[in-house]
């Protein structure tokens, strides 16, 4: 770990301590089973200055394989980490998604989202295939992330016809466009950014349906 993000740790440390005057402790969370482990407490210093703070890490062999949904759905965060850790062996996966299918979509949704975003690549694309093989896609949740997922491709889809033509589009309309999860609403927007000559020309009508 780099010392510059040992100094944005601890500072965030000192920040929240200061706020809640409550004890507050650093916990790094890693797939990498070599990680090195502070052997005595890290010390940064800044002119005057000298803090030290005594961080723990956390690997694969501090966190627990889980291999069933019902294990898993006792303790979901615990599960976001075992996909997290173990995620490369297949049984972990396929009792995440299992597990998954036993929540409200809506968390599901957004478990899922988290899991995939902590893990690392191969952990993330067993995951994934495992979705795709062992899901029906008429699984709730399932079918949110299919939507959630075309909707963020034809969102893209109208950001990159709206660049191609040379149309400026300020950062909040580009946060409005990739926000929007309204297929018929992006529908329109992707066919009037054929013919805008402006950024506006895409939200000025009275007669354009709800608003994302």
């Amino acid at each position: 770990m780099s010392e510059d993000k040992l100094r944005q740790t601890l500072t965030a440390a000192e920040i929240l301590w200061l706020e809640t005057r409550k004890p507050v402790y650093v916990i790094f969370l890693t797939p990498d089973p070599k990680a090195v482990r502070f052997a005595k407490p890290v010390e940064v210093c800044a002119g005057c200055m000298r803090v030290s703070m005594d961080p723990v890490i956390v690997g694969p062999g501090d966190i627990p394989v889980l291999t069933s949904s019902d294990a898993m759905l006792k303790d979901p965060l615990m599960a976001v980490l075992s996909v997290m850790a173990h995620g490369h062996r297949e049984e972990v996966p396929r009792a995440f998604v299992g597990m998954l299918d036993k929540l409200p979509a809506d968390d599901a949704t957004s478990l899922f989202g988290y899991t995939v975003d902590m893990a690392v690549p191969e952990a993330r694309r067993v995951l994934e295939e495992t979705v795709s093989v062992y899901v029906p896609k008429h699984s709730p949740w399932a079918q949110n992330l299919y939507r959630e997922g075309e909707a963020a491709g034809e969102a893209s889809s109208v950001l990159s016809v709206l660049r191609h033509r040379g149309i400026e589009v300020p950062p909040e309309r580009e946060r409005q466009i990739r926000s929007c999860t309204d297929l018929d609403q992006l529908d329109l927007w992707l066919r009037r950014a054929l013919d805008a000559a402006h950024i506006d020309d895409l939200f000025d009508d009275a007669s354009q349906p709800r608003p994302c």
